[in-house]
This record gives C-alpha cells, sequence and structure tokens, in this order.
C-alpha cells in the first residue's frame, strides 16, 4: 500500500482483537485512524484509495479529494474553527 503507513498495535484490544493505526505516509498533520486489523482494507479503499496533498490553513493534509481533505482537517484543527469554511490549495 504506496503512501499509507499501517502500524499495529503491540497488544490485543478489547475481545482479543488486535488493532493497526492508519495514517499518509507523507509529512502531514493527519491523525491517524484506529482500525481493526480484518478492516484494513475496506478503510484504505474508503478513505485513502489515492493520497493527495493539501494546505488548508497553513497544515499540510493527506487525502484522497479537497473535501475529505476539508473532513480531515476539521479533526486537527482547534473546536472552534471545525465547521467553517477553509482555504484548500493542492501541492
Amino acid at each position: 500500500m504506496k503512501g499509507i503507513t499501517i502500524d499495529y498495535s503491540a497488544g490485543r484490544g478489547k475481545y482479543g482483537r488486535q488493532y493497526a493505526y492508519i495514517r499518509p505516509a507523507g509529512n502531514c498533520h493527519n491523525r491517524s485512524r484506529r482500525v481493526r486489523v480484518d478492516m484494513i482494507g475496506s478503510i484504505i479503499q474508503k478513505h485513502f484509495p489515492e493520497v493527495h496533498y493539501y494546505l488548508v490553513n497553513g497544515i499540510t493534509i493527506g487525502a484522497k479529494n479537497e473535501d475529505c481533505a476539508l473532513r480531515e482537517y476539521w479533526r486537527v484543527c482547534d473546536r472552534e474553527l471545525i465547521g467553517k469554511p477553509a482555504q484548500i490549495t493542492a501541492l
């Protein structure tokens, strides 16, 4: 999976499930997505089928398109900026 970093948890979670943390491989401010190991393929197809990098209000975000980049920005920005429009520039 080119362009994606997958880190596996050392232990096991509730009900014995192991988890993985998925994020774009580039230098960006995305938060990792915690998923069960058996769901890795479907989550990658949903969120990161291809990774493009955008500059959203001065923060680098990796996403599949501009709309997803804005939603990812809202995951990492200050609370008062959630839901407000932002300037998006492709890198």
